[in-house]
């Protein structure tokens, strides 16, 4: 299948984002300051929580596209699946090592290793660093659309993506709510939102696209933007919540108007150079958090919000140069792509 460039571009621009959510630019050294930078930092967070939901379905549209000439899911999945396994198992090997830690290296290993057997689901779900989450709710979701659309049960999958999504907020950022759900489990995790948003790629893979996508996109992303952050807020105003969510309501149109710009196939979205960093963003998006890592405790002694940003900018271009390294080589290439 021929590249959308389009998709590439958007790539770039949302591993950017899910950057700027683990570097928190403008958030240094404030975390108890009601002050102006305190407020940026939390817009550009919320701002940026369309990334991940639009990574879940631009891959469940692929595999859509995929599925739909294929008379087995199941066979177009196994592949995939045993792809983003690998990426797991891989990288939480690579943060089990201590590269940021000022302790003995065995010391530090064992003291990791100890708390990860006394926390068995953390490690399932999330590995041994938080942000390869994504992995695994990846993998859930293609293998719980892989089985319903196997046996023909698409509605039924749209009903029970629907109802996994609904109790991931409401365990989520709406546990302290009345109609809230206490789960001694982050609904972050696993099943929850991963599989209505790859479920929704899927569905877009089985419509003809148009070019007005692109207005239907930002409309849908600018409604969602809305409703995400007046939910945040009243959460934050009536319930004491923290204002910086990973996923509401709102987060889900967040994510699908990104998704139908980038599907529009726009041509000032279309760039080849960008083409060429989007192949790497899964790379980049797993090796990320070594820099931040590395970095973050001297970034944050600054106190500067010039510092932040260089941070995010260092963080996104050391990951993107040693992606690179890694997929000139065929057996390092199969970690970051």
């Amino acid at each position: 299948m021929e590249r959308i460039l389009s998709i590439d571009t958007v790539r770039v621009i949302a591993i950017t984002a899910v950057i700027a959510i683990h570097t928190y630019p403008f958030g240094s050294g404030i975390a108890s300051e009601q002050n102006t930078s305190m407020y940026i930092a939390i817009l550009i967070n919320q701002l940026s929580r369309f990334a991940v939901p639009f990574f879940f379905i631009i891959s469940g549209y692929f595999w859509g596209i995929k599925t739909r000439k294929s008379l087995n899911p199941l066979d177009i999945s196994s592949p995939m699946t045993k792809r983003l396994l690998l990426l797991f198992v891989c990288w939480s090997f690579v943060y089990l090592l201590p590269y940021s830690s000022t302790s003995l290296w065995l010391e530090s290993t064992y003291q990791k290793i100890t708390f990860f057997i006394q926390h068995p689901i953390k490690l399932l779900f999330e590995g041994t660093k938080d942000h390869l989450w994504f992995l695994m709710a990846l993998i859930c979701a293609v293998a719980i659309c892989a089985i319903f659309i196997q046996f023909k049960k698409t509605k039924l999958l749209f009903y029970t993506a629907l109802l996994l999504y609904f109790i991931g907020v409401l365990a989520g950022a709406y546990s302290q709510t009345p109609i809230g759900i206490e789960l001694n489990f982050n609904t972050r995790n696993g099943p929850f939102f991963g599989t209505l948003l790859f479920f929704t790629g899927y569905y877009l893979s089985g419509l003809a696209v148009s070019k007005k996508w692109f207005l239907y996109g930002l409309i849908c992303f600018s409604l969602g933007t809305l409703v995400h952050f007046a939910e945040v807020v009243f959460l934050w105003k009536y319930y004491q919540t923290t204002l910086v969510q990973d996923f509401v309501f709102g987060t889900y149109f967040m994510g699908l108007g990104i998704s139908l710009v980038a599907l529009s196939n726009q041509p000032f979205l279309q760039s080849k150079r960008l083409s060429e960093i989007g192949k790497l963003t899964l790379g980049i998006y797993a090796i990320h958090y070594v820099f931040v890592d590395l970095f973050s405790a001297r970034v944050k002694t600054f106190h500067s919000p010039l510092m932040d940003i260089i941070f995010l900018l260092v963080v996104a271009l050391l990951s993107l140069f040693v992606t690179w390294l890694f997929s000139k080589n065929k057996y390092l290439k199969k970690v970051v792509m």
